[in-house]
């Protein structure tokens, strides 16, 4: 289940729709104003997934 989630770009102020999953994963999003890109280096990739991972499990645990 994908959530499409928000935040502002930081080049013009402008709303940046991403996956958080997907941002985990590396996916780049860009910002349908101006263009400009967020995503996630390579290096930091591993720690975001597990943040990831750890949250997914937790959700399914207080349902």
């Amino acid at each position: 289940m994908n959530h499409t989630s928000k935040i502002p770009c930081p080049n013009c102020g402008g709303n940046i729709l991403f996956e958080p999953q997907l941002l985990a994963q590396g996916e780049s999003f860009y910002c349908n104003t101006c263009t400009a890109s967020i995503g996630i280096s390579n290096t930091s990739q591993v720690q975001a997934k597990s943040a990831m991972n750890q949250f997914n499990r937790l959700k399914k645990e207080l349902k």
